[in-house]
């Protein structure tokens, strides 16, 4: 006997892959992903309810399923670039590194200037350990975009953790004239300086510019008070510290509350 109300049996494809939509929206997977079955059941090549679908079992921890749904829709539509991010960075959680390459390559073949792509693919080479492949995609990904403050920034702490302070300052300072307001990139350049021992005062500088940009994050305020302690003024480094033991427990307390 037929069970499913009749009002339900009459819905279209686009009001089930809506529904569906809305569902995901409200974190509500399981219902989500039974709606998606509705839309296929319909259409089996719906655009993107293989895809969503897949977002919403990886949502659910079902990673393989989720895979095998990903891998569906590109058959049907080998150009969803949002499909094909989403399965690299899924194969990259998984620590299939070379796969994560490998589809992301597929979308620079489509877009060659997709600068997300081009970071992926650096990440993944550097968690391989493959240094130079790192560094050639970090530079094409700040190629396709120099306000990509992140590809900047891991560009640059590539040197810096071989120790190279000057190639790093180098890149930071291409960084910065490109991103003069990046919060994140003027912290790096004071703590490269920092490293090097050199100039407190123009540490400090940098970091209270970082500040206005970056207001919570704990590190700026860490190594301000650093260097308004190495500058003499005890006070105010006291105040920089207090403030970044109030941001980390804050940054903890957010993480909690979001598990």
């Amino acid at each position: 006997m037929n069970t499913i109300p009749e009002k339900e049996e009459e819905k279209t494809a686009e009001e089930w892959f809506e529904e569906a939509n809305s569902l995901g929206r409200a974190g509500k997977y399981i219902q989500a992903i039974e709606s998606y079955r509705r839309v296929l059941e319909q259409d089996a090549t719906f655009k993107d309810a293989h895809f969503f679908m897949g977002a919403s079992y990886a949502s659910i921890g079902e990673k393989s399923t989720a895979v095998q749904l990903y891998e569906k829709e590109l058959e049907l539509y080998p150009q969803n670039r949002g499909c094909l991010l989403s399965l690299a960075i899924l194969y990259e959680r998984q620590g299939r590194f070379h796969r994560a390459i490998e589809i992301n390559k597929r979308i620079i073949y489509f877009s060659p200037q997709d600068k997300d792509a081009y970071y992926n693919i650096a990440v993944n080479h550097l968690k391989l350990g493959n240094r130079d492949k790192a560094v050639k995609y970090f530079e094409k990904a700040v190629e396709a975009n120099k306000h990509d403050e992140e590809a900047w920034d891991h560009w640059a702490m590539i040197y810096f953790r071989e120790e190279s302070y000057q190639k790093t300052l180098e890149i930071l300072n291409r960084a910065i004239e490109e991103n003069p307001e990046s919060g994140r990139l003027l912290y790096s350049k004071g703590a490269v300086l920092a490293k090097m021992g050199r100039d407190p005062e123009k540490e400090l500088e940098l970091y209270k510019k970082a500040v206005k940009y970056r207001h919570n994050d704990s590190r700026i305020w860490n190594n301000m008070g650093c260097a308004l302690d190495e500058l003499g003024y005890k006070n105010e480094a006291a105040r920089a510290w207090w403030v970044a033991e109030k941001m980390e427990r804050y940054a903890q307390s957010k993480k909690k509350r979001d598990l």
